[in-house]
């Protein structure tokens, strides 16, 4: 069973909520609920639960109010959330789980099987991530992304990632620093969280920073020639928007 706390503002929402999660979630164990901020700490601490569902819009507050009270994160959160647009950006570049409302079974169980499946993050990188949370919500900027990486949870900068090369369902992110880090996301997924300005999808199988293009090749039907001479193939149909972004650097 996972001892969880719902915090949410909006009662009807909690009762809702959790006759779905009676019904079709069994090992999940409610044991407390929680409508503000204040009353989510006091609980969140009495019963030290694995699972916190957390609302973000809480009246005058967000729920990421709720990280200014622990020193340590020990617990594990999913976001609950309308379309927030800044919110959600800096939940999945944080790699934290969301799940929006109104809230949809299928969804809700693939996001708890995750829950089941991964290892225990370390306290000391939850507490990172709730800082890249953080930082990257109130200053919009969002100049770094947790990766999830064969080892754990990587943060990196955004500006110091140099490409990407996709293998099955996994992907290869290279930095500046020559490391090369393996990550469990397709690199359509990649490219959703970083910023187009910046990355390029040039082929199906590849996705590169633009500030890092050398120049580009007409050999080979079209290739990208990186700082480091590395060689990135272009496909036939993305040629002509390669060469006219690359005439614009």
């Amino acid at each position: 069973m996972i001892d969880t706390i719902l915090v949410d503002n909006e009662e009807h929402f909690i009762i809702g909520f959790s006759k779905l999660l009676k019904n079709n979630l069994p090992e999940i164990n409610i044991v407390a609920t929680a409508n503000t901020i204040a009353d989510a700490v006091e609980l969140v601490k009495e019963n030290k639960p694995r699972l916190v569902f957390l609302d973000i819009e809480m009246n005058n507050e967000t729920g990421f109010d709720l990280f200014k009270h622990f020193k340590k994160i020990d617990f594990d959160i999913i976001f609950v959330t309308s379309h927030d647009e800044f919110a959600i950006k800096a939940i999945k570049y944080a790699a934290f789980d969301y799940i929006l409302k109104p809230v949809d079974v299928e969804e809700l169980r693939l996001t708890i099987d995750r829950l089941i499946s991964k290892e225990p993050q370390k306290i000391s990188q939850n507490n990172e991530m709730i800082n890249l949370l953080l930082d990257n919500f109130h200053t919009r900027l969002y100049k770094k992304i947790a990766l999830s990486a064969s080892k754990g949870l990587r943060i990196v900068q955004i500006d110091k990632i140099e490409r990407c090369h996709a293998d099955a369902s996994y992907s290869y992110v290279f930095l500046s620093n020559k490391e090369k880090i393996t990550v469990s996301k397709n690199l359509t997924q990649i490219e959703e969280l970083l910023p187009e300005d910046i990355f390029i999808r040039c082929h199906k199988s590849y996705l590169v920073n633009i500030n890092f293009i050398k120049e580009y090749s007409y050999e080979d039907g079209g290739t990208i020639v990186m700082m480091d001479a590395v060689k990135i193939p272009v496909s036939v149909r993305k040629r002509e928007y390669v060469v006219n972004i690359i005439k614009k650097l």
